[in-house]
């Protein structure tokens, strides 16, 4: 968390829009957005950089998916707590989600509620902890 107690959050989708409508939510929820990157290669650099508390993934971007900074971070020992965006609500994608990390699946379009969900779940677990939430819808 930044010095301020916000939770400091990287966001990784290619649709600006989204990345706009996200950024809005988490700065009325006092979350301190640190980075937001259109393609999974400056995902990846910026979650790097920034160390975020808490990392938004959009499944479908171009160079890396969501899926894939999964499976990187897991191979290099990076514990994420990341939260998957989608359009899709497919079990078999949620269940690799969260065997690759993931704390939380959300589908598009993201609702404050959805996030302030997701935003009270982390502020209920310890850092580091490696307890599942599986917060799907």
């Amino acid at each position: 968390m930044s010095v301020d107690g916000k939770i400091r959050v990287v966001i990784a989708d290619d649709v600006e829009l989204c990345q706009e409508l996200l950024s809005n939510i988490l700065r009325n929820e006092q979350c301190e957005v640190v980075a937001c990157a259109a393609d999974g290669e400056s995902a990846w650099r910026s979650i790097l950089q920034h160390q975020p508390d808490i990392v938004f993934l959009d499944v479908e971007m171009p160079i890396m998916s969501g899926m894939d900074i999964l499976r990187m971070a897991k191979e290099k020992g990076q514990n994420l707590y990341a939260v998957i965006v989608s359009g899709e609500s497919d079990f078999e994608q949620i269940r690799l989600a969260l065997e690759l990390g993931a704390k939380a699946y959300v589908t598009k379009p993201v609702t404050d509620d959805r996030v302030r969900q997701v935003l009270n779940c982390f502020r209920r677990l310890s850092p580091g902890s490696d307890l599942r939430n599986p917060l799907i819808q």
